[in-house]
């Protein structure tokens, strides 16, 4: 019954939504999410982690831009 507040038979996760909205923001291009930009050990960088591009246009820009004023 939990399903039906959202729809019947959606199977997308928030942070697959929270992805197209940031895809439609980026200008059509779809990156990976990411929460963390570095970790760090006493002070110095272990390991950097940035943007991975999923998808460098996922629509044609006049959708992005018909999606955009919608919004």
């Amino acid at each position: 019954m939990l399903t039906m507040a959202f729809g019947y038979a959606i199977e997308v996760s928030p942070l697959q939504t929270l992805m197209l909205y940031n895809a439609v923001a980026n200008g059509g291009k779809m990156v990976r999410p990411y929460l963390v930009n570095t970790i760090k050990s006493d002070g110095l960088a272990v390991q950097n982690f940035g943007p991975q591009v999923l998808n460098e246009q996922i629509c044609k820009p006049q959708v992005i831009a018909a999606a955009k004023q919608c919004m």
